[in-house]
């Protein structure tokens, strides 16, 4: 392709198009070799920045594959957190263990990728992420074992909209006065209650589809799958698979 082409065509978008699209590597080494010449022209302002926006694209495959690297660790460590009560062999029923730390669990996996991809390095911040949950978690697991107390009730009951708070806290990057963060804060639990739900949906009849399997061949894997995998499950889908899908706050 000559460079000529690329000049003559320059009012031609049906032309240019035609050009790009017969060998799209050739046709940006040309263009960006005469873009200083040209680069007064409207047309070609609009072919800059489309090509441009492709080298964007590549780059955001790159966050993209590290959101995923992030998901994956995110997982690993909630689903271990949840999954405490098998590691250390003691009884979650009677200790109120999921009603203790459910939410504590939930959000942190959720800051936690929120940590991570918004690459908090801050000192001060990082302290505070590790007080924030520190701190009500010790306090939920120090209250006694009492099932009727209504005050200990209130408390499993508003901690995890405690944490649901502080995960926004973290999310906005502790920019509380940003408008724009506080309302993405909002899209994303829109974004997040709709995505989960259909990834829980899907989950609960694949699990349904392979007990039933299964049991056509008389093994029961019910206690297997809640006992092994429902937590680790449910941390897949709720440490914002929506997350990469869904903008975060820049």
């Amino acid at each position: 392709m000559e460079e000529i082409n690329l000049k003559e065509n320059l009012d031609n978008p049906v032309e240019l198009e035609r050009l790009y699209r017969s060998d799209k590597k050739t046709f940006k080494a040309a263009f960006e070799k005469i873009y200083p010449e040209i680069k007064e022209s409207n047309i070609a302002g609009y072919w800059k920045i489309r090509l441009d926006y492709e080298k964007i694209g590549g780059y955001a495959f790159k966050i993209k594959k590290y959101d995923i690297i992030s998901l994956i660790i995110c997982c690993l460590v909630a689903g271990v957190l949840a999954n405490l009560p098998n590691i250390f062999n003691f009884d979650p029923e009677r200790s109120l263990f999921l009603e203790r730390n459910a939410g504590l669990i939930f959000f942190f996996g959720l800051s936690l990728y929120a940590v991570i991809t918004l690459r908090i390095t801050d000192p001060k911040k990082l302290i505070i992420f590790a007080l924030l949950f520190i701190i009500p978690s010790v306090y939920i697991n120090l209250l006694p074992d009492c099932t009727n107390c209504k005050s200990v009730t209130l408390a499993y009951i508003h901690l995890p909209l405690l944490m649901w708070c502080i995960y926004g806290l973290i999310y906005i990057d502790f920019d509380i006065k940003s408008l724009s963060k506080r309302t993405d804060y909002i899209k994303l639990n829109g974004d997040l209650a709709v995505l989960g739900v259909i990834i829980l949906i899907a989950g609960v009849v694949l699990s349904v589809v392979t007990m039933g399997l299964f049991s056509a061949i008389d093994i029961n894997i019910e206690h297997l799958l809640i006992d092994n995998f429902a937590f680790w499950g449910f941390k897949i889908y709720n440490p914002s698979n929506a997350s990469i899908i869904v903008k975060r706050p820049l």
